[in-house]
């Protein structure tokens, strides 16, 4: 017997064409890779005010075989994100702060950089403080162990400049929307998850939610979380209570309760819920599509507003479609989840409404085309790394007859051939294409709206290596590394993270797969130190001792 809820048989053109049963079965089909041997996802449908779907795949268990159900509880990452903004902008009706103010104004423990930092800036992540899980991550911090909200605001009090100005970039951070929470707990004079309890999860009859205080609190029924490792799965550990930013855990039958009233709020043209889909600007008037905790675009010529949410193996995205009135949540414990199947469910339901793919969209774009198989020498064409953005670099591998890739900090995923240069990344739910020029040489790499250009081989001296060995130090996160010459390679070491090999990629510049990329500075010739930038943080100074 399906687990399903159907309140709503009839309210579209599709449901009048098509029945509960039509559309249930296509959605199945959706989530056919998720059985009862795998870990898999849980999804729910609202439209029109009702739940018109929810059914859980695979297992929340491995260990002891209990399957996902719509009820099963999920940590939903960063999705959370929409719930601290909600706070935020309850907290302005209220009248009780500005997205004006500073935010030292209620956290005088964040240091002054001699800029004001706005809630404004928290908010629409335009801040320029830096990330905390690369920044941890670089401190020492391994991915299964605790992370606190102390260590989080240790490492804010420590930090001892901005990425950039604040106002003068988008660049997506944790640690802002961890300040927001603290800033509801202040202003509240009640934890941030008490708060959410008692503002949000109960009125709502949302029973299964919390944001867990506590790494050692008992989830009822929880999913837990999974790698892939080759014919099989292994654990993947969490230990988080990073609050505001994630550490959320809930349900699909309950997080689709959140969104029925999320939408209806949004038609009666609520003020708390209207600014919450209000985008940032930057301070050179450019328009920023990222607004309070949720993303603002379009999906095939329809109103998209989305987030989606990755920590350890869990992967969640929320879809609306407020002129649709349609939401749609898929929550998952699989780490290679793609999360463009909730795409694949909203084209059910809005088939009549989408507008064909672009023209000049990327050939290949879609999960859904067929895999191709791609002649192996084309494929080591393309490997090698490519520069995302400031500490940002990918590297593209050939292994086992399969491209693979490996951002700064991240795991390592296999990417599937949709033609001759496009491939699929179904951990990324997005695709890659690599780019020729005129005299069909790979120059760049395409990802999401990012230009990556490929790094051009530098081949350093090995003689200079000895320039760059020692031991350095940053007062910021409290870590030492130590840099050593080994038969004609480079090797930067952490206590905790290991022995790791720098690839050179220009006069004084090395690349680590699991470091980020590192610029000696020089002071008389000497080496005195260097800069650590990995994505979302940007030159953390290190001083050779």
């Amino acid at each position: 017997m399906k687990k399903l809820i159907f309140l709503l048989l009839i309210s579209t053109n599709l449901f009048a064409r098509q029945s509960p049963d039509e559309i249930a079965n296509r959605i199945d089909s959706i989530f056919k890779a998720y059985q009862s041997n795998t870990p898999g996802c849980a999804i729910a449908v609202v439209k029109e005010g009702k739940m018109v779907f929810s059914k859980g795949y695979g297992l929340a268990s491995l260990d002891y075989d209990i399957p996902n159900t719509a009820n099963t509880v999920f940590d939903i990452a960063s999705v959370s994100k929409q719930f601290a903004a909600y706070a935020i902008s309850t907290l302005i009706e209220q009248g009780k702060l500005s997205l004006k103010d500073d935010i030292r104004k209620y956290l005088p423990e964040v240091p002054d950089f001699g800029k004001t930092i706005t809630i404004d800036h928290l908010v629409h992540h335009t801040s320029g403080l830096r990330d905390w899980t690369e920044a941890l991550a670089v401190a020492g911090w391994r991915g299964e162990e605790v992370y606190s909200m102390a260590d989080i605001m240790r490492m804010v009090k420590r930090q001892n400049g901005l990425d950039f100005p604040p106002g003068s970039k988008y660049q997506y951070s944790n640690t802002g929307y961890n300040l927001l929470a603290q800033v509801v707990a202040k202003l509240s004079g009640k934890t941030f998850g008490s708060w959410t309890q008692d503002n949000i999860y109960t009125p709502l009859g949302m029973s299964s939610t919390q944001f867990l205080e506590n790494h050692r609190k008992i989830i009822k029924n929880i999913a837990y979380s999974y790698y892939p490792a080759n014919a099989t799965y292994v654990k993947a550990n969490s230990q988080l209570t990073a609050l505001g930013s994630s550490s959320m855990f809930t349900s699909a039958n309950d997080f689709g309760k959140w969104m029925i009233h999320f939408l209806q709020a949004l038609r009666d043209n609520k003020p708390i819920y209207k600014r919450m889909l209000e985008t940032g600007t930057l301070d050179n008037g450019e328009r920023i599509p990222y607004a309070f905790g949720l993303v603002v675009g379009e999906y095939k010529g329809v109103k998209h507003v989305s987030h989606t949410g990755s920590w350890a193996g869990y992967r969640s995205v929320s879809n609306y479609y407020p002129d649709q009135n349609l939401g749609i949540v898929v929550l998952a414990n699989h780490a290679t989840f793609s999360r463009s199947s909730a795409d694949e469910v909203a084209e059910l339901f809005l088939k009549d409404q989408l507008k064909p793919q672009s023209t000049s969209a990327a050939p290949g774009v879609s999960n859904t085309d067929s895999t191709v198989v791609v002649d192996s020498t084309r494929m080591k064409s393309y490997t090698g790394l490519y520069k995302l953005g400031p500490g940002w670099l990918v590297n593209i591998t050939f292994e086992n007859g399969v491209l693979m890739t490996r951002a700064t900090d991240e795991d390592k995923y296999q990417l599937d051939a949709k033609n001759d240069s496009s491939f699929w990344v179904p951990a990324y739910g997005a695709a890659m294409t690599f780019n020729k020029d005129s005299r069909g040489k790979v120059y760049q790499l395409s990802y999401k709206a990012i230009k990556a250009p490929r790094v051009v081989p530098f081949v350093a001296n090995p003689k200079t290596f000895s320039d760059y060995e020692g031991e350095y130090y940053s007062s910021e996160l409290s870590a030492v590394y130590r840099v050593y010459r080994k038969a004609d390679k480079l090797f930067i070491e952490h206590m905790r993270h290991g022995e790791h090999e720098l690839k050179s990629i220009g006069n004084d510049e090395f690349f680590g797969n699991a470091i980020g990329e590192i610029r000696f500075d020089r002071a008389s010739k000497k080496v005195s130190g260097f800069g650590l930038s990995a994505g979302r943080i940007k030159d953390i100074p290190f001083v050779k001792r």
